[in-house]
């Protein structure tokens, strides 16, 4: 059974062992990822293997699409807003489903309930996937413009063939990887997108000029560097001057005072920058430098300070144009495709006359079967909650059927959550995720606002389907979480202690491993190590050639922990194993231990891994519910649970026996 929280805890999975925090960031958003980090680090960009982002765009480009423009119009500034929560009438869900669409112990869940939580979470931005669909169709027909379904079969034919797959596996794959089915992915993604295709015409024309300029964006020279981001310009002046007087300090003043958590661990480094694929200042900065220079302060557009230190430059990979150009002939064409699609929708926008009723609780109430009319015609909140449920159902009812089991456990333990018990575990929160604002207080708005735009909710449903079920479980299993002085020990050793800088190789295949251990150790230098990791790694930090954050006692990598401290330096690893991987490292050194005494962070430490014990224990608990109540869920085919060897799954729809 799949894990059923949108977002916060992860029930089963902890990322990071119970003793590693990082104190230097305590007060710095740890789930923000800042906007330079963000265009920096998109790998995929780089690649030299076949395009799969740029055929996953074409594939899915429309759902972002109607995600964004008429939000776009509605809202001031550039914060994404949290969507509200529409007042949801009785819904009779039409989708071909059985009417008990899952059993928890003596509870069901029946078909309408699922399509009333679908329409309350997903309603208003499906809707707007409605009604632009609905927008480009009645644009079409205006036109005389068709889309055949000999049209549909040949663009999913050549989607497949990119990828050397038929027809039937590549919607299988897409069935798998989105949740959505073929009928949906058909109607509101491959269809939308021919018939857009139509409507841009010319606009979509593809020159030699914008080809050459993708082929050096992908394949042109390339230059790395380690950056260190700060909230102001003085701060960055100050750091700056520090590191032009001792340039072998930039990395570590990077991992102690830089704020992009991204990029910290590894002292700063970025993926390498490439030609025509950041905004201009980042650019110029980066190729302007000469390995080892440092550049000026410049602000990035978000208002953040950024200093870059050269490391080295890259040449242009040799890559035949011809071979890749119908890929990038693609990848441009989905490009403007992107960006004249807002011009299109402005432009029909501007003529229609739309009519939204769902997010209107008044309104709403007294047409309770209409979510909205566009250009006189109607789009019902049947039609709408079908969507929905086709879209997003088998993801909901497992998110409904965990809210469920922690709802039933409540009742057997007389456990009630109060408003005022959710306001305090959100505050929380705040203090734990985001810096305190300048009276000391914590920033509840900006947090709300950050998890419910990561998670795609209201703030209501993210109060009662993610918070609530999270707070009524740390109710259940608090008592029994215990921080021990073992425990702060090895978080003190996790954090303070020394640690040892590498390069790593991460592999699938022991054979493989055995391979490049073999080519490392023939040539044991820091320089071929880097080359083999930028070749053979599977895992990023192949793209700063091997560069992995330092490895520290009490980790979570017990044999990988073992294996580094025991190296000396430039020296090579054996071959270890670790969760299924093959790795090889490369001893760069050793630093030592951090001069704060235990007194100082003992409060911080005890507190951060008191949090984390207390999730590890939310966690079991949510595994012995699932374990101990019989869960059956007609939408995957699954049961869970207690159930006998002779107990098969019910027919769909009918009470289990």
């Amino acid at each position: 059974m799949t894990v059923f929280f949108r977002s916060g805890i992860v029930p089963g999975r902890i990322p990071n062992p119970i003793w590693r925090i990082t104190l230097m960031q305590r007060h710095i958003p740890r789930n923000i990822r800042l906007p330079f980090s963000m265009t920096l680090f998109s790998a995929a960009r780089f690649s030299a293997a076949p395009f799969f982002p740029v055929v996953f765009f074409t594939i899915l480009f429309f759902m972002v699409l109607l995600s964004g423009i008429l939000q776009a119009r509605d809202q001031v500034g550039p914060a994404k807003q949290a969507r509200p929560t529409p007042q949801v009438p009785a819904v009779t869900a039409s989708v071909t489903m059985p009417e008990i669409v899952a059993e928890v112990g003596e509870d069901k869940i029946l078909k309408n309930h699922l399509a009333a939580e679908a329409l309350r979470q997903f309603g208003p931005e499906m809707l707007k996937d409605e009604i632009k669909r609905q927008l480009i169709f009645d644009e079409c027909q205006k036109r005389n413009i068709q889309v055949t379904q000999e049209e549909i079969n040949a663009e999913i034919k050549r989607l497949a063939e990119t990828y050397d797959r038929s027809t039937e596996d590549w919607l299988k794959l897409i069935e798998e990887q989105k949740g959505c089915d073929r009928t949906d992915y058909i109607e509101n993604l491959i269809a939308p997108l021919l018939a857009l295709t139509k409507l841009a015409g010319q606009r979509l024309e593809v020159d030699k000029e914008e080809i050459r300029r993708e082929f050096e964006s992908r394949f042109g020279p390339s230059v790395q560097v380690r950056q260190i981001v700060l909230p102001s310009k003085a701060e960055a002046e100050r750091a700056r001057a520090e590191v032009v007087a001792n340039p072998d300090s930039f990395e570590s003043v990077a991992k102690n005072l830089s704020i992009d958590t991204a990029s910290k661990p590894y002292g700063g480094l970025l993926h390498p920058i490439r030609r025509h694929a950041y905004q201009p200042i980042v650019e110029q900065t980066a190729f302007a430098l000469k390995p080892g220079e440092i550049s000026q302060v410049f602000e990035w557009p978000e208002g953040f300070f950024v200093v870059f230190k050269c490391e080295q430059h890259y040449p242009a990979q040799d890559v035949d144009i011809a071979k890749v150009q119908a890929q990038l002939e693609l990848h441009v064409r989905n490009e403007k495709i992107r960006k004249i699609s807002g011009v299109v929708f402005d432009e029909l926008m501007d003529r229609a006359k739309i009519d939204v009723l769902l997010t209107d609780p008044a309104r709403s109430k007294q047409h309770p079967d209409v979510a909205a009319v566009v250009n006189g015609q109607t789009i019902s909140t049947e039609r709408l909650a079908d969507r929905c449920v086709r879209r997003h159902g088998k993801t909901l009812l497992n998110e409904m059927i965990g809210k469920l089991l922690v709802e039933q456990e409540c009742r057997k333990r007389n456990i009630t959550i109060s408003n005022a018990e959710i306001d305090d575990e959100i505050r929380e929160m705040a203090v734990r995720n985001l810096p305190l604002l300048q009276d000391g207080t914590p920033d509840i708005p900006r947090w709300l606002a950050q998890a419910t735009t990561e998670a795609g909710v209201s703030v209501d449903i993210y109060r009662t389907n993610t918070v609530w079920p999270m707070l009524a479980m740390k109710k259940m299993v608090r008592a029994g979480v215990q921080v021990t002085q073992d425990d702060v020990q090895k978080g003190y050793e996790a954090n303070f202690g020394p640690q040892v800088r590498c390069l790593a190789i991460f592999m699938r295949n022991e054979k493989h491993a055995m391979d490049v251990w073999n080519k490392a150790t023939r040539l044991p230098t820091e320089e071929n190590f880097g080359d083999l990791a930028e070749q053979f790694s599977i895992d990023d930090s192949r793209l700063v050639r091997g560069v992995i954050p330092s490895i520290r006692n009490y980790g979570g990598y017990p044999t990988l922990e073992k294996e580094a401290f025991r190296l000396a330096p430039g020296e090579i690893s054996s071959i270890v194993q670790e969760g299924g991987v093959y790795v090889i490292l490369y001893c760069q050194g050793r630093t030592d231990a951090t001069d704060i005494p235990l007194a100082d962070v003992q409060a911080d430490i005890v507190a951060d891994i008191y949090d984390k014990k207390l999730n590890l224990a939310v966690a079991a608990l949510y595994e012995r519910l699932l374990s101990s109540v019989r869960v059956y869920n007609y939408l995957d085919g699954r049961a869970t649970g207690p159930i006998s060897a002779d107990t098969t799954l019910p027919d769909a729809g009918m009470p289990a026996r």
